[in-house]
């Protein structure tokens, strides 16, 4: 029970650092996250002590007198707090992507898939450089991107794939606990327990957050079904997802040597060598074709990122990370962690040697070592990084609730009727999405978004609002939906636009393009004028859509006029 709750905590430290990801001044404040974190995460490895463990059962049995009442309306309406919690989520998330497009200058990952999907659906080798417009490789093993390909032909905005497979992890928690309050008395606290740690993913400011500019999530998926199935017995399928889990992100790999010891010691040397080679033909079938195609190309893209200098990022997002690389970063010692981190989880791979038997341990010391990785990154440690951390985690804890509440008779699992509670799920949350910029409309107008590059509103001499095109590219979005592509509603998009001018100034022309493909090229008039254009159905996705904005020129007040505006301005724009 001690340790779900610190998995639940994990989440909300995990926001509070956040929030300062880009400010050096909390360099400190990250810090004292990430030894809040390393203080509550190691006592997973003190689970077996007799002080951990007296402690787990005197807390384990005060909740249960104080929290039966509360167990036991949960475990009666175990389905309606699940749908409502799902329902909650998926709305938000929903909304989050209609207001926010995919652009490079928010986060460049899921621009960088997309243009690797694009690539290598029209015949060409994905694993080359890419311009965004600055250069970057495909950093990611094939399943990542690929798992996003039938989400970009049907013409769904991609992310949401992440929105339905974050509701899968939330429906994988709440079906563990659903089978735990079939064994489990009417007041145990045990259901409730299992439950927790996905409503605390779920509904985490952060995951919600990282909606708008997520791509790790087939990684997710696939490590929350390699541990569910390894919890259930299931070898055979939790191999399979062990090795398609390595075949998304590289940090997977970590989880091998851990597994392997766990089923060396506990499965027949037959069955050892059936799972690993299982497990590595999984990776192999969807790893080597793009390696035997072009070896040297694939090799440099997809471990170019895992063997990154740290000077590869910015000040900002150095000093604003969750784990102990600021420290280095900041003592100028950064030399010193790609040996510290080896050396760390070479010590916790010799502890698993003796220490991994069971699940729990398992679980715990492939999870620790996927915490330390994070912890000694050499290169920028984003905070999405540590959600497969607590994944593990929560199933270490989930395991554990098996030892402090102990039933009878555990009912077994079923695949058949498992998979069909997870179509009834996931077939809902897909339809609401195709249809959500509809039904959003009715309580709120749709219209155009202003993003990146366009400043807050002003106002004319003649009291009108319009807002400032900053600098030579600005953004905006626009919602669709399946109506509008399955009907072909050609969109029509109107404003009313002038250029920022000073004596001297050269005609002002811009570009629009919508959803990366150019549709105008527009010399502005030196004066407000409206612009109308037609945008083609056929270059709408359900979801968000793109509008960018490429000017000629943008200056700033102070250099061309007697102003004190340092503001780059390129036109000023009044949408309709």
């Amino acid at each position: 029970m001690i340790l779900t709750l610190i998995v639940c905590m994990d989440y909300w430290l995990l926001w509070f650092a956040r929030k300062n990801l880009a400010s050096p001044q909390n360099f400190e404040i990250h810090v004292l996250t990430t030894l809040l974190l390393i203080v509550l995460n190691s006592l997973f490895l003190f689970w077996r002590s007799d002080f951990l463990g007296k402690a787990e059962k005197a807390f384990y049995a005060i909740s249960t007198r104080w929290l039966g009442p509360v167990a036991r309306f949960v475990n009666r309406n175990s389905a309606p707090i699940f749908v409502l919690v799902l329902a909650y989520g998926v709305v938000v998330r929903f909304d989050i992507i209609l207001t926010s497009p995919i652009d490079p200058n928010v986060a460049d990952m899921l621009p960088l898939i997309r243009k690797a999907m694009a690539a290598f659906l029209s015949g060409d080798y994905p694993y080359k450089f890419y311009y965004l417009p600055w250069k970057l490789p495909l950093y990611y093993f094939p399943l990542l991107w690929l798992s996003y390909i039938p989400a970009h032909v049907l013409r769904l905005d991609i992310r949401i794939i992440g929105v339905l497979i974050s509701a899968v992890i939330l429906f994988i928690f709440w079906h563990e606990s659903r089978r735990a309050r079939e064994s489990a008395a009417p007041g145990s606290l045990k259901p409730l327990l299992v439950f927790l740690p996905g409503i605390f993913f779920f509904l985490s400011p952060y995951t919600i957050f990282f909606t708008a500019s997520g791509h790790s999530y087939p990684y997710w998926f696939c490590l929350v079904f390699f541990l569910y199935f390894l919890k259930n017995d299931r070898h055979a399928l939790a191999a399979i997802f062990l090795g398609l889990a390595v075949s998304t992100r590289q940090p997977a790999v970590i989880l091998v040597p851990f597994y392997l010891i766990y089923l060396f010691k506990n499965v027949p040397r037959k069955q050892w060598i059936f799972l690993t080679a299982l497990m590595t033909i999984s990776a192999a079938v969807l790893i080597l074709p793009f390696f035997l195609a072009d070896p040297k190309g694939f090799l440099f893209d997809s471990l170019s990122g895992v063997s990154g200098e740290l000077s590869y990022g910015w000040r900002p997002a150095i000093l604003g990370s969750v784990g102990l690389t600021n420290v280095f970063y900041f003592f100028g010692i950064t030399r010193y962690l790609k040996i510290v981190q080896m050396t760390a989880l070479a010590l916790i791979f010799l502890l698993a040697l003796f220490k991994v038997r069971d699940k729990v341990s398992l679980f715990v010391y492939s999870g620790f070592a996927l915490f330390l990785h994070n912890t000694f990154l050499f290169y920028i440690p984003s905070h999405y990084f540590y959600i497969p951390v607590f994944i593990v985690f929560s199933f270490a804890a989930l395991e554990l609730l098996g030892a402090v509440a102990p039933v009878t008779a555990r009912p077994p699992f079923a695949v058949k009727p498992f998979l069909k509670l997870l179509a009834i799920t996931t077939a809902p949350v897909l339809v609401l999405f195709l249809f959500f910029a509809d039904l959003r409309g009715v309580f709120i107008r749709n219209q155009t978004v202003l993003a990146q590059g366009f400043h807050q509103a002003e106002k004319n001499e003649d009291g009108s609002l319009f807002n400032w095109a900053v600098g030579q590219r600005a953004v905006a979005s626009f919602p669709a939906s399946l109506v509008d592509i399955v009907l072909g509603h050609d969109r029509s998009l109107s404003f009313l636009a002038s250029p920022f001018q000073y004596p001297n100034s050269p005609q002002q022309r811009m570009e629009i393009f919508v959803n990366d493909t150019k549709i105008s090229d527009i010399p502005m008039d030196n004066r407000w004028k409206r612009y109308s254009l037609d945008i083609p159905a056929g270059l709408l996705y359900v979801g968000s859509n793109k509008i960018e904005f490429h000017f000629a020129y943008a200056a700033a007040p102070s250099k061309v006029l007697d102003s004190q505006d340092r503001r780059e301005l390129a036109a000023a724009f009044r949408f309709f």
